[in-house]
């Protein structure tokens, strides 16, 4: 889910897991328990041998499966801020509270284009979001919308926000 939220001073541009993608991989999480209970605790093992240790892997395998529960609990997404009385632009990848990236700190005129992003998905529709392009050619892309429209109307909001800061017609490259 993509958040754009656009003041007089401020852009910001946040997109979260959407309440039932996290429900979904919680779900899946809490499915990924039953393994090692029935492997470890069920049969009431009296020793050790090579079908515990072979029950042991699988249990483990399972519990590394946890990810998903981690994943619906902790949340993951990503942060974009463009700060006009600073001057800069924020860019942070979190994937819980404990993971997160160190935030990219740009100065806001080394912005050079703002474009729709497509992820182009195999198994489901494409997906669309924002990137923006640096002087040097390093680019932060943000966001996971359905609608390449709604999309289209963020980037021509952030342009004109970034023309009202910087002076620069901010134009889409490679569209």
């Amino acid at each position: 889910m993509t958040a754009v939220v656009v003041t007089e001073s401020r852009v910001a541009v946040t997109t979260r897991m959407t309440v039932l993608t996290r429900l979904l991989a919680f779900t899946g999480g809490l499915f990924t328990l039953l393994a090692p209970y029935e492997l470890l605790f069920a049969p009431k093992w009296q020793g050790f041998g090579v079908l515990t240790a072979f029950s042991a892997v699988i249990a483990l395998g399972a519990l590394a499966l946890r990810m998903f529960f981690f994943a619906a609990v902790a949340g993951g997404g990503t942060w974009l801020s463009l700060d006009g009385p600073a001057g800069r632009v924020v860019y942070v990848a979190f994937s819980g509270p404990f993971s997160q990236s160190a935030p990219n700190v740009r100065r806001l005129d080394e912005v050079t284009t703002v474009r729709v992003r497509t992820e182009k998905w195999s198994d489901s529709a494409d997906t669309y979001g924002l990137a923006v392009g640096f002087r040097d050619g390093a680019k932060v892309a943000v966001g996971d919308c359905p609608s390449r429209s709604q999309v289209e109307a963020y980037r021509d909001e952030v342009q004109a926000w970034l023309k009202k800061w910087t002076g620069d017609d901010i134009r889409p490259s490679g569209e």
